[in-house]
């Protein structure tokens, strides 16, 4: 079986060296970080030629470190705020003692939920940065609010700081802002927020946090003026809001970990999979970047390629919407190809064979960031919120996301004005198809394997070209600069040089100009539905139909009210 030749992707960038962070006050932007730019700059150079570059708004030269004309400033909060000092609490300990049962914490459930401080970390080591707020296009805000919210027991109601932003936002008042942030409030006065960059690390919190709220609730702060970075909107929203919801920018759910980054889990599933030579199911062939055989001078690269024995992978709790992971689960693990019993076992041992000091549920196969690997398909199911950090987890480890999700989007897609489409490197399966299967259209497997192999095989090149713009940090094959493996980059305070940042900043720029912002301004006035629910399987439709047209007789005909319940139905 010949290696697949891939058509060039950015280089790889140079390793980072681990750096103590410094506290907020004595940080600066070092010679380092422009150092760390100009390498990440570098490659990003070349991979935005295939871009829709949007015009360079101030007409300014592009410095020569940099890749963006953008200049942004980050808020200087003093290391005394209660959210900085339980972040640097929890650092302090996954450094020093091993204890990262935090959004440090690689593995940890909580990791998932490290947005705002891989992002904290980009901006204020960034090329992009400006200490001047008077020549600054757009304002980076560093609040920790996930982290301060999990600390204090998950309240409902914001808390001071949240509170703080919430009066700018809905009462245009900065006295908060300045007496809480202890910064002045006059760049919020500038623009109301509109020049704004703000953090939402989960999906279902924000700046409040009410328990249970489900469909478009976590979304409604998104419509105020600031560009929100979060890791979650949906199909509905999208389309009840296209302006607004163009504003924010959705980012993909960090994966965070030592070895996603090391090369640790790649070189592990290259192990076992490679070495299977009989195996040969319908398209079960998946290029795997190399990155030892990459150059810069080499126009295209040389990849292996990866025995698929397994059809399709699933393995996850039973949350949120457990009718359809019920479904998942049962189709699939009564599926001898896709991890069944005997397939469980056999890989199980081999795996075992070549890690014999890892500790791993043999009863369950090889851990998951293997089996992935291993696998063409990856379902996708919706959590507790429509999307998922396994449809990140999957394209990283080179298998096809197969979503049975009806309100998931992809970041960076097109949904939203992005540069990636979804349909190159994902398949969408509806989630009554999967709950409620039908002779005609079957359920999940029989979806999937319907599917022509040239179609799966420009997936699978498609989830390798996605690979990169999924990463905060670039995979460093040998760890560190000094050769030691153990690192993990965002304990370690390293630059997040991976495409996911290069991206973030091509769609920052599309939004600096605020052209964006005073379309949603003028949208959010207009009457909107409100969806206050998350479907699980089929949409009971009729129903709702029902109730708003009997809602609507009741009102003035022509009234706002009657146009919102209209918009609904």
């Amino acid at each position: 079986q010949e290696p697949i030749v891939i058509p060039p992707s950015p280089p790889k960038q140079e390793p980072v060296d681990s750096v103590k962070l410094p506290s907020p006050k004595e940080e600066e932007v070092s010679s380092l970080s422009h150092d760390r730019a100009l390498t990440w700059t570098s490659s990003w150079n070349q991979q935005k030629q295939s871009f829709k570059i949007p015009p360079n708004q101030n007409h300014r030269p592009i410095p020569n470190h940099c890749s963006s004309w953008l200049k942004i400033y980050v808020y200087d909060f003093s290391p005394e705020l209660s959210f900085n000092k339980i972040a640097n609490d929890f650092l302090t300990e996954c450094r020093t003692k091993g204890k990262c049962d935090s959004q440090y914490g690689g593995e940890n459930l909580l990791a998932q939920f490290s947005l705002e401080l891989i992002l904290a970390d980009f901006f204020k080591q960034s090329c992009t940065r400006t200490m001047d707020p008077e020549e600054a296009d757009l304002f980076y805000v560093p609040f920790y609010n996930d982290i301060e919210y999990r600390y204090d027991g998950r309240p409902n109601d914001a808390s001071k700081y949240g509170q703080a932003i919430l009066d700018i936002l809905e009462k245009r008042s900065v006295v908060a802002w300045e007496k809480e942030f202890k910064v002045t409030g006059k760049y919020w006065q500038r623009k109301w927020g509109a020049d704004h960059i703000i953090t939402m690390s989960a999906p279902v919190t924000g700046l409040r946090h009410p328990k249970g709220t489900r469909g478009w609730g976590h979304y409604m702060v998104q419509l105020t003026p600031p560009i929100f970075l979060s890791v979650e909107l949906t199909r509905s929203f999208i389309h009840e809001y296209p302006n607004c919801s163009s504003k924010n920018i959705v980012l993909p759910y960090p994966i965070p970990g030592r070895d996603w980054h090391n090369g640790v889990w790649r070189t592990k599933a290259e192990k076992l999979f490679l070495q299977d030579e009989s195996t040969n199911i319908r398209g079960s062939m998946n290029p795997v970047k190399d990155l030892r055989t990459q150059t810069k001078q080499s126009p295209s690269h040389r990849i292996p390629v990866l025995n698929k024995p397994i059809f399709t992978y699933y393995s996850g709790g039973n949350h949120g919407c457990t009718n359809v992971r019920a479904a998942i689960s049962k189709e699939v693990h009564n599926d001898a190809n896709c991890l069944g019993d005997q397939q469980r076992k056999d890989l199980g041992k081999q795996y075992r064979s070549l890690n014999p000091k890892d500790s791993f549920d043999m009863a369950r196969g090889p851990p998951r960031q293997v089996a992935m690997a291993g696998s063409q398909f990856c379902a996708c199911p919706e959590g507790d919120s429509p999307s998922a950090k396994r449809q990140y987890d999957a394209i990283i480890q080179g298998c096809i996301p197969a979503v049975v999700s009806n309100e998931a989007i992809f970041a960076y897609g097109v949904d939203m004005g992005g540069e990636l489409d979804p349909a190159d490197f994902s398949v969408r399966i509806l989630e009554e198809s999967v709950v409620e299967p039908t002779p005609e259209v079957g359920g999940l497997l029989a979806q999937l394997k319907r599917i022509p192999e040239e179609e799966v095989h420009r997936l699978q090149a498609g989830v390798y070209r996605a690979q990169h713009f999924y990463r905060y940090y670039a995979e460093h094959v040998n760890g560190r600069s000094d050769g030691k493996p153990n690192w993990d980059p965002l304990v370690a305070g390293a630059f997040p040089d991976g495409g996911a940042t290069e991206m973030l900043l091509l769609e920052l720029e599309k939004r600096a100009n605020g052209k964006i912002a005073s379309a949603c301004e003028v949208e959010r006035k207009e009457p909107h539905h409100y969806l206050r629910f998350q479907y699980c399987g089929k949409a009971e439709a009729a129903k709702e139909i029902s109730n708003m047209k009997r809602q609507k007789s009741q009102k003035k005909a022509g009234s706002r009210d009657a146009i919102a319940l209209q918009r609904g139905i």
